[in-house]
């Protein structure tokens, strides 16, 4: 059974949408989101490196927390860029090799799914984000899926998602 499931990727890939549409075919597991724990701060600074690895070593005790209770799979969900990934997994219990699902979209996506939220500022970082992590192919870990989301439904996201899960630990990109 897969232990950990990380969903990455900028604003309005996705994220928070394919987390919700997992929930229900993983009964037993629990959801971190990121953006949870970033609302327990006072004030967060996005620009702010102390306060992110804060929240990231909050979401890895979180893992550890939950994988002692033994929920499973453990499902977390944060933009993660590359280089705070390393940081993250280091900080997982020994063993847990995660699945890694990259969401990405073009950028026509991100700016129609960015407008539809309320007070959505961050318009123009959504994209650098997307652009950066849909750009990325060599993820770390033996079992990582690039999903390019623009085109594709939630339920269309969420087979892919469940379809990968439950294959054989490979590397692949859906709709390059």
């Amino acid at each position: 059974m897969t232990e950990l499931i990380i969903i990455r990727g900028g604003s309005g890939t996705g994220k928070t949408t394919l987390a919700a549409a997992l929930r229900p075919h993983f009964p037993a597991g629990v959801t971190i989101e990121s953006d949870h724990v970033r609302q327990m701060f006072n004030e967060f600074d996005w620009m702010c490196k102390q306060k992110y690895m804060c929240c990231l070593s909050a979401l890895a005790r979180l893992v550890r927390f939950y994988a002692a209770a033994q929920l499973r799979p453990i499902i977390v969900v944060d933009t993660f860029e590359r280089r705070y990934m390393r940081l993250f997994r280091s900080r997982l219990p020994s063993g847990f090799e995660p699945v890694i699902i990259s969401l990405y979209a073009d950028e026509k996506s991100v700016r129609a799914r960015m407008s539809a939220r309320d007070g959505a500022t961050l318009i123009e970082q959504a994209l650098v984000n997307s652009i950066n992590q849909g750009k990325e192919r060599r993820l770390e870990g033996s079992r990582a899926l690039a999903l390019d989301t623009s085109d594709l439904t939630p339920a269309m996201v969420c087979s892919a998602a469940l379809d990968f899960i439950g294959r054989s630990p490979k590397r692949r990109t859906v709709k390059d």
